[in-house]
């Protein structure tokens, strides 16, 4: 056994204690402060940097609209494409320092791709062969009937970086099957040929909306009309589907086998023939997605829930993990487009902006963010913002219609006939005294009746009421006392609309109804 010399030993504990004493500054700085947040402060050191050369292998690789390879190999070396080669012409051998993914059965395009493009393709008849008696349930159509994307859109989203589109059928419940194409641009001559088609049959289309699908057969013409009724009509469909594939397999029966081998509708909705086609469901807020998913869930079908931006008002009743006898997780299609920035920048507007439009639009942009969080698989596609819902004006009801009121003609009185201005009954020479002095009637006119028998006098002057359409008669009472009294009379009927200064005697110092009686006192002459 040897010892060490204790000088020797001293030196050695002393360099040991240097030698931690430089490292831990830096041991403790890599420790400490990594914590693997991007906007933590980077330690003090070496950084640490992924390996940015990367290898995919067999995924099929559409290089443009006419190329494609099946199964290729990837290079990419920071963030540029630097190789592409076909897996059948090369042997690979993973070089040392690069990463190797698997992406068997995957396709990759040369651009981005909307998840889903609406389009108007051509509805079947309804009294065709096989055909629903729904005329919103039409699976079988397909999107390809239409012909292709129109050559503006495709034009438009060329110039967003969209080379591809999965472009589906527009309008019913159970709209029809979609199809991914590419977006590039027809060919002027049709010999050539239309853009390719990449796959066909990737999802039915489906909506909660029953408008615009008149005309079924039988006696429910407008069926449905509410929400109620195009869920019923969904469950039924597909229950009538999964019905139609539990016969096909007993197929045994005569009987069986010839109501299976009719044509139907119902077969584009076959779990064994489209292995399990997703649905894609329109929704126009977050409330129907979640219905969407429990719909889909009772019949042992993917959900894909084309959403409204706004799934992350309901995100705890979202369901993450597989629930029941399905093992599908619901997938979720987000658009694009976000709210607009409200209006406040008056008082007015800022009053007539409630919190729930402020907070919408603080949220939206986080809502891929917060579904991905939560583990819900995430696509994006290009939605055209709907257009703004406006309140119709309701037109007036007759009976509720607010008549103008009739602006009063002069020499017209606004009572009823036979009441006063305070609602009273009058009649004779009581109604003549009753009528209001401010009243805009006519002053009375006053004439001289005639004699009974002749030679006899008169013992007054008889007042004609307002309304009456009599002409006076002439006086027949001869003698200076008649005229006297013709003149005092059309002196006084005449004093409301004389001034006062030329209704000198005759005028009265009180306001006198325009009817009062005229009296004259007349002596027969001798």
């Amino acid at each position: 056994m040897t010892t060490m010399n204790p000088r020797a030993f001293r030196r050695s504990l002393l360099a040991l204690a240097a030698t931690l004493a430089a490292a831990s500054p830096l041991a403790l700085a890599q420790s400490g402060n990594n914590t693997g947040n991007p906007l933590d402060p980077q330690p003090n050191g070496p950084r640490q940097t992924d390996p940015d050369w990367h290898f995919l292998l067999g995924p099929t690789v559409h290089v443009g609209p006419n190329s494609t390879i099946e199964s290729a190999i990837l290079e990419i070396r920071g963030d540029r494409i630097v190789n592409i080669s076909d897996m059948s012409t090369v042997r690979f051998a993973a070089p040392a320092g690069a990463q190797v993914h698997d992406l068997t059965g995957k396709h990759i395009y040369a651009g981005f791709i909307d998840a889903h493009l609406p389009i108007d393709a051509p509805r079947p008849d309804i009294n065709s062969p096989g055909a629903h008696w729904n005329a919103g349930v039409t699976p079988q159509r397909s999107a390809l009937d239409a012909g292709g994307v129109p050559s503006g859109d495709a034009s438009k989203l060329r110039k967003l970086g969209f080379t591809a589109a999965a472009i589906a059928p527009n309008g019913g419940i159970f709209a029809g099957r979609a199809a991914v194409v590419s977006l590039a641009e027809a060919p002027a001559d049709p010999a050539f040929g239309r853009p390719p088609v990449y796959r066909e049959d990737v999802y039915q289309t489906m909506s909660f909306s029953g408008r615009g699908t008149p005309g079924n057969r039988g006696e429910f013409s407008g069926y449905p009309n509410s929400q109620m009724g195009v869920i019923a009509l969904m469950r039924q469909t597909l229950s009538d589907a999964d019905w139609r594939d539990a016969q096909r397999l007993n197929a045994g029966d005569p009987a069986t086998a010839a109501e299976v081998a009719k044509p139907s509708a119902l077969d584009a909705l076959s779990r064994n023939t489209y292995n399990h086609m997703p649905l894609v469901f329109r929704t126009a807020d977050e409330l129907e997605g979640l219905r969407a998913v429990k719909v889909a869930r009772e019949f042992d079908r993917l959900p894909i829930i084309l959403g409204t931006g706004t799934e992350f008002r309901r995100l705890d009743a979202i369901p993450v993990g597989p629930e029941g006898n399905t093992g599908f997780q619901p997938h979720y299609i987000l658009p694009l487009t976000f709210p607009d920035t409200p209006e406040i920048d008056t008082i007015g507007k800022a009053d007539s902006t409630d919190l729930r439009e402020l907070m919408t639009w603080e949220q939206a942009p986080t809502n891929a963010r917060r579904l991905d969080e939560i583990g819900v698989h995430v696509a994006a596609h290009r939605r055209r913002p709907p257009p703004r819902r406006e309140v119709p004006r309701q037109p007036a009801r007759r009976d509720q219609a607010r008549r103008p009121r009739a602006r009063p003609r002069p020499g017209h009185a606004h009572h009823p006939p036979g009441r006063d201005a305070r609602g009273r009954r009058v009649d004779g020479h009581r109604r003549a005294r009753a009528a209001s002095p401010t009243s805009s009637s006519p002053p009375a006119t006053c004439s001289i009746p005639r004699p009974t028998t002749p030679g006899s006098s008169t013992s007054g002057w008889t007042a004609h009421d307002t309304r009456s359409t009599a002409r006076p008669r002439p006086s027949t009472v001869s003698g200076p006392s008649a005229s006297a009294s013709s003149s005092r009379c059309r002196s006084s009927s005449t004093a409301r609309r004389s001034p006062p200064s030329r209704a000198k005697a005759t005028t009265p110092t009180r306001p006198r109804p325009a009817t009062s009686r005229c009296r004259a006192t007349s002596s027969a002459s001798s």
